[in-house]
């Protein structure tokens, strides 16, 4: 298990801002708002609170915090002379961190190679009479997922050991 000094020790390895961009995404509120921004160009605090469920005080400070993280700019729009209209909308920064997060998370599931796993086996038995006979069995498995690959591999070294054991 990593301790918190570690973690200290090893963010003081990365530039301030990935240090604020790694800090901003590590919310589940904060992600939520970025989700709403990204799909606009820029929304109000009320629209932002609609569509996020998140109760005012606290989407009030989760905003705070990803201005202060970089990751959205807060501007205000003049509609009339006496109205003024406060926005917020992902900063150029914040964009550029979220896609390229995107994109990576894209290369890895492209790279996520479909593998199958055919094998014959081939097993030479003789039985009570002193006769010999050949059983040859095919086996053949297609998965795309590293978890359900493993968990394949697994299974046939330890079945593939057990008939050496045998044998």
């Amino acid at each position: 298990m990593v301790t918190m000094s570690e973690v200290i020790g090893v963010s003081n390895l990365f530039p301030y801002e990935i240090e604020l961009a790694i800090k901003g995404l590590n919310n589940e509120n904060r992600q939520k708002i970025l989700a709403i921004l990204l799909n606009k160009k820029k929304c109000s605090f009320s629209e932002i609170e609609k569509e996020s469920s998140i109760e005012s005080s606290l989407l009030a400070n989760h905003l705070k915090e990803l201005v202060k993280f970089l990751l959205v700019t807060h501007f205000y729009e003049h509609d009339t002379e006496e109205k003024y209209f406060s926005y917020y909308q992902i900063s150029p920064y914040g964009l550029r961190i979220l896609k390229s997060l995107q994109e990576s998370l894209y290369i890895m599931t492209k790279e996520t190679v479909e593998i199958t796993l055919k094998y014959k086996r081939t097993r030479e038995s003789t039985n009570a009479f002193g006769e010999k006979s050949i059983n040859v069995e095919d086996k053949s498995f297609k998965s795309n997922d590293v978890t359900h690959q493993i968990a394949l591999l697994t299974d046939l070294i330890l079945e593939e050991s057990a008939i050496l054991k045998e044998e």
